[in-house]
């Protein structure tokens, strides 16, 4: 599909991505709900914003515009995930739940929040490269392998490595700022 964005969209991105921070703090919020179910939930809310896009922004005739490419997409979609991020982890750390894994999280988001934060001053999206995003993939990990095991050490590369080429193509080499394998 060859559609953009509408640059009158930008106050419907502002509102999807609100709504997106309000349903986070109020799952974070609910009593006798188990945290586990809670990072779920708001892990989840980050696969689920396409169908906002979709009734509010979308041409039905063109099809879905891919929004994506869109700086002012991005910069909130990068801020919304790391405020879901540092809510899931505040949840990890009151209960207690996967405490080999805090300090290795706690860097993990630590690094990203320095790439979206140069990327949110900059406009130059090769900070979100650096900065890769791999939260949920070694949250996943964590949680289901054994402990220094040959299994979640592979998991844990094989996560570093297929993250790293996504955020490259996604948002170095779409973008023009350096492609290494065409020259």
């Amino acid at each position: 599909m060859d559609c953009t964005i509408n640059t009158n969209t930008t106050p419907v991105i502002v509102r999807i991505f609100l709504l997106r921070i309000i349903l986070s703090v109020c799952i974070f919020l609910l009593r006798d709900v188990s945290p586990v179910i809670k990072i779920i939930a708001i892990l989840s809310l980050d696969f689920v914003k396409t169908l906002p896009f979709y009734l509010w922004v979308c041409d039905k005739k063109k099809g879905m515009p891919n929004f994506c490419t869109n700086d002012v997409y991005q910069v909130f979609d990068k801020l919304i995930d790391l405020i879901g991020y540092w809510i899931c982890y505040s949840l990890l750390l009151s209960n207690n739940i996967l405490p080999k894994s805090h300090k290795v999280l706690f860097l993990i988001l630590l690094i990203r929040t320095i790439g979206v934060a140069l990327y949110f001053c900059s406009g130059k999206r090769i900070y979100l490269f650096f900065g890769v995003d791999l939260f949920k993939e070694w949250l996943l990990i964590y949680a289901i392998c054994t402990p220094h095991s040959f299994q979640m050490y592979s998991l844990l590369l094989f996560s570093v490595i297929g993250k790293l080429w996504i955020e490259y193509r996604f948002h170095v080499q779409k973008k023009g700022l350096l492609d290494l394998f065409n020259k």
